[in-house]
């Protein structure tokens, strides 16, 4: 099991520092676990032994899935190295890397071990449009939040970069989602708190047309329940209807629809 590190710079101050490391950025040296060799914990949370191979589908969701290959410890390494390439060239406003790392059928939802940034929230948080759009185009979800529960629209709410903002609201984000952080804050908080008019406009602007649509979609589930407590009236009074017409022709349980008739009662009655 590898693990990364981020190298603090002198030159930088601790708050740019946090920003690098909230964007997945890793450094480029690699530490090795002296218990390496004994456990691995899987993405679905599963602990297994690192010696014991593991299966993994390749590709994401819009590339094929193809066949399944086993993943050794160093094979594993090596997966997780290109999962860091491919947040990193969403860091770096890389596209074409991004583009060979996604054509390679890397993880486009991969987590990064220290704080959970994807590569979706690392190219929010860069302002890159155009690999926001490649990770949404290659099946990325827009929702993941890291440890600090940043999203990428949170994100990209927050560093002011708005054609990104309507790229993620184009894609299906709703703006007026809250996060689970111990302070929930939703991205029109972010944008009063930092000023973005701009973007604050075009949140609200998203929000009417969510609530419109949660409207029309309220109506459409109200209709569609009367019509069903209409279509359960009328086959109660019809089952009403054919019983009391049975009962008016003295044989009260022959002719009523869906009523079981002993044999012993009906010989008798023919008798």
């Amino acid at each position: 099991m590898t693990h990364h590190y981020l190298k603090e710079d002198p030159l930088v101050g601790a708050e740019s520092q946090n920003t690098y490391q909230a964007m997945g950025y890793e450094g480029s040296k690699h530490i090795a676990d002296e218990k390496s060799d004994e456990l691995v914990t899987l993405d679905d949370g599963r602990v297994l032994p690192m010696k014991k191979t593991i299966c993994v589908p390749k590709g994401n969701k819009k590339v094929p899935a193809g066949p399944r290959v086993k993943l050794t410890a160093k094979l594993r390494e090596e997966a997780e190295h290109e999962e860091y390439l491919l947040r990193l060239a969403g860091q770096n406003d890389a596209h074409i890397n991004m583009r060979e790392q996604i054509d390679k059928g890397v993880n486009v939802n991969n987590r990064c071990r220290a704080n959970g940034a994807t590569a979706m929230l690392c190219a929010a948080m860069k302002g890159s449009h155009q690999c926001c759009k490649m990770l949404l185009d290659a099946g990325a979800n827009p929702h993941l939040a890291n440890v600090c529960m940043e999203t990428p629209l949170s994100a990209a709410v927050q560093w002011g970069h708005l054609s990104v903002v309507e790229l993620l609201l184009e894609a299906g984000v709703d703006p007026r989602q809250w996060n689970d952080a111990v302070v929930p804050r939703s991205p029109m908080d972010l944008a009063k708190e930092f000023e973005r008019t701009d973007i604050e406009q075009v949140l609200i602007k998203y929000w009417v047309k969510y609530d419109e649509r949660d409207e029309k979609k309220k109506t459409r589930e109200e209709v569609a329940e009367k019509r069903k407590t209409d279509r359960h009236k009328t086959a109660v009074s019809a089952a009403a209807e054919r019983k009391r017409q049975a009962e008016a022709g003295g044989n009260p349980l022959s002719t009523v629809k869906g009523l079981h008739v002993p044999r012993e009662s009906a010989a008798v009655e023919v008798s």
